[in-house]
């Protein structure tokens, strides 16, 4: 059972992370388990798992439920604490997974999302960003108004007017033959596909930079996608009323790159 004075429930005082499981295998299981290390250390969690007994409790569970393609969810709290802000001395974290099974395969091509930008705004520099906390009301109310005007998914923009990334991907951009993503310190989550969609662009001999953008950037350039462990990359094929009706090249590029590297992980 979980306490009713969980720090988790009470203040979103915890972090999660979300991966793919595929054939039964966690894919890229080493990067989600580095940023789950990261984010305890930053939000001072006891570590009390080892990555072997994490991936134990994973296959477990997919064992019991008989599944073999899963979406997993991975979630620490500081477990239960006293009335207030103030942290217990010597926290018992709550660990919760979840499973949830999936019915289709990676697709041949990308996914296409059509996106709005959300009224709600992010701050840039704020160090919690970089750690995937369970305090997420403002991706719930930008997903909410998305999903209200009939779009899937909405592009969140910082205070300075710069975007960031949608409700629960990272971006990119395609200008000419180079693909730019925000940097970090503008406000949003260090995915674990954009770093993967960044050293494939290296490996392809695509140009990729990290830069700041405003929307007009966005509006003018060639393509957009997005990056998410759940789909890998989905191409963008409206941001409100612009429209990018096919993917871009370089997206089929490196979706393909993708899905060899799903493959590749599979096989090892």
């Amino acid at each position: 059972m979980v306490s009713a004075l969980d720090r988790g429930l009470l203040y979103g005082d915890g972090l999660f992370d979300t991966l793919r499981i595929w054939k039964a295998q966690p894919l890229f299981w080493e990067d989600h388990w580095s940023r789950l290390q990261r984010g305890m250390k930053s939000m001072a969690l006891p570590i009390s798992e080892e990555s072997g007994a994490m991936q134990h409790h994973l296959q477990e569970l997919l064992d019991r439920n008989a599944v073999r393609d899963a979406i997993a969810r991975i979630q620490v709290t500081r477990g239960p604490g006293g009335r207030g802000y103030s942290p217990p001395s010597h926290p018992d974290p709550t660990l919760i997974i979840t499973m949830h099974a999936i019915d289709n395969d990676f697709p041949i091509e990308p996914l296409s999302w059509s996106l709005n930008v959300a009224s709600c705004r992010t701050g840039s520099g704020l160090p919690h960003q970089t750690v995937k906390t369970c305090n997420k009301w403002l991706q719930i109310a930008a997903r909410m108004e998305a999903t209200q005007a009939g779009f899937q998914d909405a592009l969140i923009l910082n205070e300075k007017g710069h975007v960031t990334e949608s409700s629960c991907a990272n971006l990119f951009i395609i200008q000419g033959q180079k693909i730019l993503t925000p940097p970090l310190e503008d406000g949003l989550l260090e995915g674990t596909t954009r770093g993967l969609v960044m050293e494939m662009a290296k490996e392809l001999g695509i140009k990729c930079c990290e830069r700041s953008c405003k929307l007009a950037e966005l509006q003018e350039s060639e393509g957009l996608f997005l990056t998410l462990s759940t789909h890998g990359i989905i191409h963008i094929k409206a941001l409100e009323e612009h429209r990018w009706h096919e993917p871009h090249a370089l997206i089929q590029t490196l979706y393909q790159s993708y899905l060899r590297k799903v493959r590749s992980h599979h096989s090892n």
